[in-house]
C-alpha cells in the first residue's frame, strides 16, 4: 500500500500563508507603527512606546451657579450690593479651583453726562479686585443700558465661598434693575 504524500497539503498551506502575507504587507500600517518604524530607522532601535496625539484640552466647569432678578438699588459713588450673596463651593478635600463670574446689570435713570458704572465682586467679605477693570459710560438720556463684566479668581482654596456682586458709579442718581449672574467653578 502506498503512503499518501504530504507534499500536496504542505504546498497548499504554504500558498495560503504566502497569499495572506502579501495581503498583510500591502495594507497601510497604522500611524503609531509608522512612527515607531521611522524612529527605529533613525536610531537603530524600535521605540518602546508611542505617545498618542493629545490634541486640544477642553475644560468643563465642575459646578455652575445662576442668579437673576430685579434689584432696585440706588447706585452712588459708594459701592452698593445688588442681588443676594451667592454661596459657591470649590469641590474636593484639597487643592484649588478657578472661579469665573459673568455679571450683567441693567441700569437706568442717569441724568449726568459722562457718568459711568463699574461692576465687581466681593469674595468672602474681602474687596480683592478693582471695580471691573474699567468703568462703562451710561447715556445721560435717562434710559436703560446694560453693563457687563467677567471676573476670574484663580487659585481659590477648596471649600465654601461667598460672592457678593457690587456696583458703583461716577455720577449719582442711577438705579439698578434687572441682573443676571453666572458663576462657573473649574477644578484643575
Amino acid at each position: 500500500m502506498r503512503r499518501p504524500s504530504i507534499a500536496v497539503p504542505a504546498i497548499l498551506i504554504a500558498g495560503v500563508l504566502f497569499a495572506w502575507g502579501v495581503q498583510f504587507a500591502a495594507s497601510e500600517p497604522s500611524p503609531a507603527v509608522r512612527d515607531a518604524t521611522a524612529v527605529g530607522r533613525l536610531t537603530g532601535r524600535v521605540a518602546q512606546t508611542v505617545k498618542p496625539d493629545t490634541g486640544p484640552v477642553h475644560t468643563a466647569p465642575a459646578r455652575t451657579y445662576f442668579s437673576s432678578g430685579v434689584s432696585f438699588a440706588t447706585i452712588t459713588s459708594s459701592p452698593a450690593a445688588f442681588g443676594a450673596p451667592i454661596t459657591v463651593t470649590c469641590p474636593g478635600p484639597t487643592g484649588t479651583c478657578k472661579i469665573e463670574i459673568d455679571n450683567d446689570l441693567q441700569v437706568g435713570g442717569n441724568a449726568t453726562k459722562g457718568a459711568a458704572v463699574a461692576l465687581w465682586e466681593v469674595r468672602d467679605s474681602s474687596i480683592d479686585s478693582s471695580p471691573g477693570g474699567t468703568y462703562q459710560e451710561i447715556p445721560a438720556d435717562g434710559g436703560y443700558n446694560t453693563v457687563s463684566f467677567v471676573e476670574t479668581y484663580a487659585s481659590v482654596i477648596h471649600g465654601t465661598h461667598r460672592i457678593q456682586p457690587m456696583v458703583m458709579t461716577t455720577g449719582d442718581g442711577m438705579s439698578a434693575y434687572n441682573y443676571s449672574i453666572i458663576i462657573r467653578v473649574y477644578k484643575p
